[in-house]
């Protein structure tokens, strides 16, 4: 499919209206030409998506195609379009836009009922569009993933600490010019900004590209705007600059951000007392690391008199812990609760519900865990989650959208209603415990083991009566309100109802959970009430299993009087 202007028609795609009617809806992506082509995703007048624009190799931010497909672009004045040409005969590239948000590229072979995604426009949070705003730079390996570009600080630091970047940065030094000189910073490895006020000249090479933007005060920055053999043409920013990312390609595009001359000054002073405390130290590194082996020896001869076992295990005195937590600063933590400290989560479900996603979507084998849980969520050093204990996980195959057991497994209070009461489990299964973990990790407390003075709800039907009487908020203690921001909270409260709705038809995938999470300001459906809505007993306890068992009507019991 050619994507673009091509005779005279203009060839983009729709989205459905929602997943069950075929209309248009008002998602929709596109080709579009500002200054130089770049795909945009929007809904309705709001950008969701970009992918840069093209450099004359590639869309400079985008993640580039299969090997199997060759990449062709025309752009004249008569024609604009992109194209993928099949190398591989047996192969099809499906483009999918979702009323969601999303858009996914998938390689299917002829004949065969599978497909390998390629590519999405949600592939990572620093994907959302401006989601760093002005004058910052998205880098999805580091946390948190939003930082100030090298000589801007944040525009509001409270609201920066509290991870709510929606007011950017502004210089350190503000320029000064005409009166004092500008130099310019080298930026590599990055997604351009976008084309909001930026001007264009195809002819101009590199050098006379920094010439025109010194002579003009309001030029920000500036770029060759194609970079294929030596580079030509020239783009020039005037303005904030927008919708930057961290993203390494095979050719890098430079950019050069106009700075104060004290800036890079003090930048390269900062380098060379690196440099010369390096030097100084590296004889001491060295006796050092010979130390450190022999320590090591030492300690791999002494755990192999434990029957070649590893009995080493790590020990932290109370001065570290304290010095890694800033002396348990309540800037690190959310709250103290059912888990003791619970530290910021937000990147922290992001994570996990990516790692959903790419069980059930992405991964080559469709993956049903079956036994989501905050156990079974590990964090890394820097508190990246992973999901863990695949015990109870099971394959699903391509054509496979539920399975029925009469054995069930799993931990109480996690587990679907569907699930429990019939042995039926799927995606949505997952999507159900995946709700019940967010609204713990919003309140703190544990499902099963939540008690409340005025009734015998567990947490979700807790979450669901202050929902229904619009105060969602207070499932949040009090001890936790310094440290949050409250959209992101509110957002996930309400994610975590829409996961845990009783009917799995009415819960939302994990692409849309991931669609809903990475997306501000985005409109929400209304949750219907949540499976397991009964007043159970006063002294409910956690239960769990790890060995299946025969489904009995003595073992779990739900009444819950519906008329036919």
């Amino acid at each position: 499919m050619k994507f673009g202007w091509s005779t005279g028609t203009n060839r983009y795609l729709t989205a459905w209206k929602d997943d069950s009617d075929p209309s248009p809806g008002d998602v929709s992506f596109r080709l579009e030409n500002v200054g130089m082509p770049q795909f945009v995703l929007r809904k309705g007048l709001e950008t969701i998506y970009r992918s840069g624009p093209w450099n004359g190799i590639e869309f400079s931010g985008s993640y580039g195609w299969d090997s199997a497909f060759k990449q062709i672009f025309v752009y004249n004045n008569e024609e604009l379009y992109f194209m993928n040409e099949i190398v591989n005969n047996s192969l099809v590239i499906m483009l999918t836009v979702y009323p969601s948000g999303l858009v996914q590229s998938n390689l299917l072979k002829k004949g065969v009922f599978s497909s390998n995604a390629l590519d999405s426009t949600q592939n990572d949070r620093c994907e959302r569009y401006g989601l760093c705003a002005a004058n910052s730079m998205c880098k999805i390996k580091s946390s948190p993933i939003c930082e100030c570009l090298y000589g801007f600080v944040p525009k509001s630091p409270n609201e920066w600490e509290k991870l709510y970047w929606s007011g950017g940065c502004v210089r350190r030094t503000s320029l000064s010019c005409p009166k004092h000189p500008n130099k310019f910073l080298k930026l590599g490895r990055v997604k351009p900004p976008d084309l909001l006020q930026f001007s264009l000249n195809k002819s101009m090479s590199l050098k006379e590209c920094r010439l025109e933007c010194l002579k003009n005060c309001t030029c920000k920055a500036y770029a060759n705007s194609d970079i294929h053999e030596d580079g030509s043409g020239c783009f020039m920013w005037f303005g904030d600059l927008f919708d930057i990312r961290e993203c390494s390609k095979r050719k890098q595009q430079y950019i050069y951000i106009r700075m104060a001359a004290t800036e890079l000054k003090h930048n390269k002073t900062t380098k060379l007392v690196l440099i010369t405390i390096v030097s100084s130290t590296s004889g001491m590194l060295m006796l050092g690391f010979s130390i450190l082996c022999l320590i090591k020896k030492s300690r791999r001869k002494r755990a192999s008199e434990f029957n070649g076992k590893d009995m080493e295990l790590p020990m932290f005195n109370l001065t570290t812990i304290t010095t890694a937590t800033e002396n348990f600063s309540p800037k690190n933590i959310i709250g103290e609760g059912g888990f003791g400290i619970v530290y910021k989560i937000f990147e922290i479900v992001m994570g996990i519900s990516r790692g959903l996603l790419y069980l059930h979507r992405d991964s080559r084998l469709r993956i049903i865990h079956r036994d989501i849980k905050m156990s079974n969520i590990l964090l890394d050093s820097k508190l990246n989650p992973k999901i863990s204990d695949f015990g109870l996980a099971r394959i699903f195959g391509e054509d496979q959208c539920e399975r029925k057991t009469e054995r069930v497994v799993g931990t109480y209070g996690y587990m679907s209603p569907e699930y429990v009461a019939n042995g039926k489990y799927s995606v949505k299964s997952d999507v159900f415990s995946l709700g019940v973990l967010l609204l713990e990790i919003m309140s703190g407390r544990k499902n099963r083991t939540f008690k409340h003075p005025d009734h015998h709800h567990n947490l979700v039907g807790h979450a669901w009566l202050l929902w229904k009487e619009g105060r969602a908020m207070e499932l949040v203690g009090d001890i936790y309100k310094p440290s949050f921001v409250e959209p992101e909270v509110l957002k996930c409260i309400h994610i975590g109802l829409l996961c845990v709705q009783k009917l799995p038809k009415d819960r939302p995938t994990m692409s849309s959970v991931v669609v809903m999470l990475s997306n501000e300001g985005m409109k929400l459906p209304q949750p219907k009430e949540p499976g397991f809505f009964v007043e159970g007993s006063s002294t409910g306890t956690d239960m769990s299993t790890s060995e299946e068992r025969p489904l009995t009507h003595n073992e779990v019991t739900i009444s819950v009087p519906e008329a036919r």
